[in-house]
């Protein structure tokens, strides 16, 4: 009788496999980012930053690199240069795009779109179909591009219908000796757009780091609001949050009245969301929210300073913030900064005030935590 014998390993193990090498010698300034949050349907979102003009896409799936055009940033590229991926795409240097037609499951778009965005998600925030949310199973390549969605709208989208894609882009700071610059690429259009500098230093160097607080990234609190709502608020009386734990979060109205507007929190009680800019229509007992990382923020750091900037992306400037306790020293070369989001722990869920140290708490989404770099090792929050 014959006997077939299969003889396995118990254990795959993970080995070192060698990819193709960078196009570039490592130099001053070089930085590497991509979709560490897997965020992406596609595996073709990783960027090295070696210069102004020398800005190379990597995709996994092909084992191989593609330059991209130049960002045309200001500054001069070194020490200080940095840079965020995040999902949310920003064609034409936005987030909000403005369909020019439509229909229930087709967005007619001004863009030149040149990539395939299908598994993107996509909602629509304000006009007609606001409150859709899908994904997208086609697009046309070219000029006014045409986005099929699934599922079927209820209604039909057309010229006021105000959406997002999540199809990526790439915030790219530049150091520089007189002069920085800030530029934006978007996946979807392979195309830069210069952003402001107005009110950051002109010099800038050392270890600079750019963070963004994506809502994709983390939803943090869900509910039904209670009613008894004003212009400015939102109520749930079935909570208990710690004061202020949701400032500079976004809410969602996800379900019901007002659905699809989107509002910066701008402080909160144990029951009530404070937003920071009037509802165009006021949330009532039907409304579900969501709490979520804001899109509009992304926070700057580093340059030998304790300085920290905060850029909004819906109106293109920056400001320079102050925490309520400063850093205990200057940032340094070597400094990190990460937001904290997704810590896999009750504990860590919602805001209901689990202290970890005196004053700070155990609660994703509210804090940048950094390493202060410079040879220390002191951790900074």
């Amino acid at each position: 009788m014959a006997i077939t014998i299969k003889v396995k390993k118990m254990l795959h193990r993970k080995s070192m496999e060698m990819c193709t090498p960078v196009p570039v010698t490592n130099a001053a300034g070089h930085f590497f980012c991509g979709d560490r949050g897997g965020l992406m349907p596609q595996r073709d979102c990783n960027y090295l930053v070696a210069g102004v003009s020398a800005i190379y896409n990597y995709n996994a799936d092909e084992d191989a690199w593609a330059l991209l055009p130049a960002s045309g940033a200001t500054g001069t590229f070194a020490a200080g240069a940095c840079g965020e991926f995040r999902a949310l795409g920003a064609m034409g240097g936005v987030q909000d795009q403005t369909a020019t037609a439509g229909t229930t499951t087709t967005l007619t778009t001004n863009k030149i779109i040149i990539r395939n965005l299908v598994g993107s998600k996509i909602r629509v925030i304000s006009g007609t179909g606001v409150g859709y949310e899908g994904t997208v199973a086609s697009n046309t390549i070219g000029a006014n591009s045409v986005i099929t969605v699934t599922p079927a709208s209820s209604v039909a989208f057309n010229s006021t219908t105000v959406f997002r894609v999540w199809s990526g882009s790439l915030w790219f700071f530049n150091a520089g000796t007189a002069a920085v610059g800030f530029s934006v690429y978007d996946r979807a259009t392979n195309a830069w757009t210069t952003k402001s500098v107005t009110n950051l230093p002109t010099a800038w160097g050392t270890t600079g780091q750019l963070v963004s607080t994506e809502s994709l990234a983390g939803t943090f609190e869900t509910g039904t609001s209670t009613g008894s709502n004003t212009t400015t608020t939102l109520n749930n009386t079935g909570k208990s949050w710690l004061v202020n734990a949701y400032t500079n979060y976004q809410v969602r109205i996800t379900g019901g009245t007002g659905i699809g507007q989107i509002r910066t929190i701008a402080s909160n009680t144990a029951t009530a969301l404070t937003v920071s800019v009037a509802w165009t229509v006021t949330p009532d007992a039907t409304s579900v929210y969501a709490v979520e990382g804001n899109d509009d923020f992304f926070y700057l750091l580093g340059n030998a300073a304790t300085t920290l900037y905060k850029f909004v992306v819906s109106t293109n400037t920056w400001s320079t913030i102050s925490p309520g306790s400063a850093r205990g020293g200057v940032a340094g070369a070597g400094v990190t900064a990460n937001w904290v989001d997704a810590v896999q722990d009750t504990d860590w869920d919602g805001a209901t005030g689990n202290l970890l140290t005196t004053g700070v708490y155990k609660q994703n989404g509210r804090y940048i935590y950094s390493f202060r770099g410079g040879a220390a090792n002191s951790l900074d929050m």
